[in-house]
């Protein structure tokens, strides 16, 4: 790829889609509106049964393509599409969210200059026709990544060699966090490297997984990472001394989602137990949102 100019270097773009026939357009339309042009859009339909199938085949463009794969997560959609891709990097795009016309790029440009195997461009959040500016740090953000999911899917660029190598976890007991889960891998492995452009935007609505999460289901997802971390080499080889650090991130999760589930006591618990894992997340935002949940709602 050393050799390659921009123009040359093509991108794959996954979509995985689930009964979102009111997203996914938005999302498949933002990528052909690209100023970049050389990349393919494989739509994968996680077995929607809604008009999904209908709206993406109506759209005239060499460029889209849709699969339909029997219901598996998102997790295993990816990795269906990445099995398909064709391109020289990977960009996976959640179907209700878009991206602006710099996303492709912006991302030959980073290519350009650092060469990276796995990157993240900078985003914006959409929510009730408000715009959020999260932090979108530059260099490097392993550290960033170990102390939460910062990351935004639809942001994120890799290698398709490395998308092979290294698929998302498959487990419905994961659903929610298997980003997260995915980004600790990769940074076991490789320097995730960031731009602070902003490229996309992550659109919150009230089917998003993040509001549909419940403290019992949480708990779950934030156990399965942890014993999937202890037990993966390459992850305790290079971060082995910072799983308090993501073990206080979790449950700090979890404190926050029992909260919003009214469950004081459990709320309480983890909350405590997360600051025991992590002094320092006692000056994370998230620490102010369990209090306010805690000491305002109740």
């Amino acid at each position: 790829m050393s050799n390659m100019s921009n123009s040359d270097l093509m991108f794959s773009i996954v979509i995985p889609t689930y009964n979102r026939a009111n997203f996914v357009l938005k999302a498949v339309e933002s990528y052909l509106q690209q100023d970049y042009s050389n990349f393919e859009i494989i739509v994968v339909d996680d077995g929607s049964t809604d008009s999904t199938k209908n709206e993406v085949l109506a759209i005239k463009d060499k460029r889209v393509n849709y699969y339909y794969i029997q219901n598996s997560e998102r997790g295993a959609a990816r990795n269906f599409g990445t099995r398909l891709a064709k391109g020289d990097y990977i960009n996976f795009c959640d179907s209700d969210d878009y991206v602006y016309k710099n996303h492709l790029t912006c991302a030959c440009k980073f290519i350009a200059e650092e060469k990276p195997s796995v990157f993240h461009t900078g985003y914006n959040i959409i929510s009730s026709d408000k715009i959020k500016f999260p932090e979108n740090p530059s260099g490097v953000l392993n550290e960033f990544i170990i102390r939460g999911n910062i990351l935004h899917v639809s942001a994120v660029f890799l290698k398709r060699e490395v998308a092979l190598k290294y698929p998302f976890v498959e487990n419905r007991d994961l659903s929610g966090s298997e980003d997260w889960l995915q980004w600790l891998l990769l940074s076991a492995n490789y320097d995730i490297l960031g731009s602070n452009e902003i490229t996309s935007a992550y659109v919150l609505h009230g089917d998003n997984s993040m509001f549909l999460a419940k403290g019992e289901n949480t708990f779950k997802r934030i156990n399965f990472i942890k014993k999937y971390l202890e037990e993966n080499v390459s992850f305790q080889n290079r971060y082995g001394s910072k799983m308090p650090v993501v073990s206080g991130s979790g449950d700090l999760l979890i404190a926050l989602d029992f909260a919003l589930d009214k469950k004081k006591g459990k709320s309480l618990k983890f909350f405590v137990q997360s600051l025991f894992s992590d002094p320092s997340l006692i000056f994370s935002r998230r620490v102010l949102a369990v209090l306010k949940y805690l000491l305002l709602r109740w």
